[in-house]
């Protein structure tokens, strides 16, 4: 395999023994990286956040301690010698889901309500479910099961995106200090990228000096939620890494509409108002127009994945037929995660709307049109289902001629269907459930079963894998929310 440049490695991972389930836990370590377009030696620095997290007394009083900020990803080989491999060497790349904050509103108060916004540390329980459902369990049906699988869990509230440390102000819901935190500042380490650069390293070490394990014949490069949003914005990098392989990106519940607070504080920063993440300098800037996107483009994702899918539409060396690299993506009609946090990117956003009040249609499986939030929720998610679908409409024409990408939109209101989470527990007990068990092997409201038309993207077969979305009354809205 021709590789195109060498990845110099200082100390990037220690590798810990193997767990039961088959899955390695590699703790990160600084290293340095090579950009694979230049000689530019980055260093990293893996965390993950170190941000404050609360628990909860009988009386509801809250105590809060600052995260532990130790990184590690993991990985579970496959089965080269399955029929199903047919002998290839195929990898899975999976870049989890964990929120996102970007002010001290969203980074240290949202912790002290039941609905903090980001994973602030790594929760190995919920790694640990994760990795048994969906496009990582072991289980007949499942397209990836006997690939390699590199698992990045997200930590940092930053959707895969930072090399940045900002310092939030210590300010509780209360407007006062974070109970148990004694510090008038709280410093984030947003070292996304940094994370996913590490986990890289380490797989592009792996692959290109141990020859069992060349060629690299298939690399998807798939994530959900925040880590969806990473996927899009790394895809290039892992593409670089393995030029010669068959790659395809899996985008779940990333869809890309954003608020007006989050574009300004992040995508469009000022000299005196810099990006907390500190992500201008991690962009794929060989390709064709990404470096303008930010500060140029109102459909950052949409248009970041257009880019994307025409540099990336001629065919690799090895392909053999297979033709350009592809890009997918996933979505319910009525994600209400996705709506979440569109919701509170808003800059224009009512004051006297609890921000964890737009989670209520979770609790009730839609909105109560008794409740005094109703009219500005209904406004958020009817806003969102419309600008999410004219989104993908947007890039099926802006990739017309590549015709590498396409779309799968479902019914309903789940959040994400390439793993699942284990149920959400609130404070007073309720739960918050945000897929269906299952989900990624019985969706097929969209007119073919989602684990069959990611077969199809992963196979030669010509009109095997086509834009699909789901019809009819079966894509109405949950609840109370009417939509004109």
């Amino acid at each position: 395999m021709n590789i195109k440049y060498l990845l110099f490695l200082t100390l990037t991972a220690m590798q810990l023994p193997t767990f039961a389930s088959g899955w390695q836990e590699i703790v990160a370590q600084p290293g340095t990286y090579t950009d694979p377009k230049g000689t530019a030696v980055r260093t990293l620095q893996p965390a993950c956040s170190g941000g404050p997290v609360c628990t909860f007394d009988a009386q509801g009083k809250p105590i809060c301690h600052l995260a532990d900020k130790q990184f590690s990803f993991f990985f579970q080989e496959g089965d080269l010698d399955h029929e199903e491999s047919g002998g290839n060497h195929n990898l899975l790349i999976y870049l989890d889901q964990g929120g996102a904050c970007w002010d001290f509103a969203s980074c240290v108060a949202s912790a002290e309500t039941s609905t903090p916004v980001y994973a602030q540390a790594i929760d190995r329980a919920s790694i640990g479910y994760a990795q048994t459902t969906g496009i990582l369990a072991d289980r007949k049906g499942n397209p990836f099961r006997y690939w390699d699988k590199v698992f990045v869990p997200a930590c940092t509230g930053d959707v895969f995106w930072g090399s940045n440390n900002a310092f939030y102000y210590n300010v509780g819901v209360d407007g006062q200090r974070l109970p148990g935190i004694d510090t008038d500042f709280i410093e984030i380490h947003h070292r996304g990228f940094d994370n996913f650069l590490t986990a890289l390293n380490w797989a592009g070490n792996k692959y290109t000096n141990n020859p069992p394990y060349l060629p690299l014949n298939k690399i998807a490069v798939a994530g959900s939620s925040a880590g969806g949003y990473g996927a899009v914005t790394s895809f290039a990098f892992v593409k670089e890494t393995w030029p010669d392989s068959k790659t395809y990106l899996i985008a779940d519940a990333a869809n890309g509409v954003i608020g007006p607070a989050f574009t300004n504080t992040i995508l469009k920063p000022t000299a005196e108002n810099p990006s907390p993440w500190g992500q201008q300098n991690n962009l794929p800037t060989w390709i064709p127009g990404i470096a303008a996107l930010p500060s140029s483009s109102d459909q950052f994702i949409p248009d970041f994945i257009a880019s994307l899918a025409k540099y990336y539409a001629k065919p690799s060396l090895l392909d053999r037929g297979y033709g350009p690299s592809k890009f997918a993506q996933y979505t319910t009609e009525w994600d209400v995660d996705q709506a979440f946090y569109y919701g509170a990117m808003q800059e224009n956003l009512d004051p006297s709307i609890p921000v964890e009040l737009l989670f209520s249609v979770f609790l009730g499986g839609g909105l109560n049109p008794d409740s005094p939030t109703y009219s500005a929720q209904k406004q958020i998610y009817c806003d969102w289902h419309r600008t999410m679908k004219q989104y993908t409409h947007d890039l099926v024409d802006e990739t017309a001629n590549a015709d590498n990408y396409r779309y799968y939109r479902a019914a309903g209101h789940d959040h994400t269907i390439l793993t699942e989470t284990p149920p959400f527990v609130l404070a007073d007990g309720s739960q918050i459930i945000f897929n269906q068990q299952g989900i990624f092997y019985s969706e097929r409201s969209a007119g073919v079963p989602f684990k069959d038309w990611i077969k199809g993207m992963l196979s030669e077969s010509e009109g095997a894998w086509k834009n699909q979305q789901c019809s009819g009354g079966q894509c109405n809205p949950p609840g109370y929310v009417v939509c004109r």
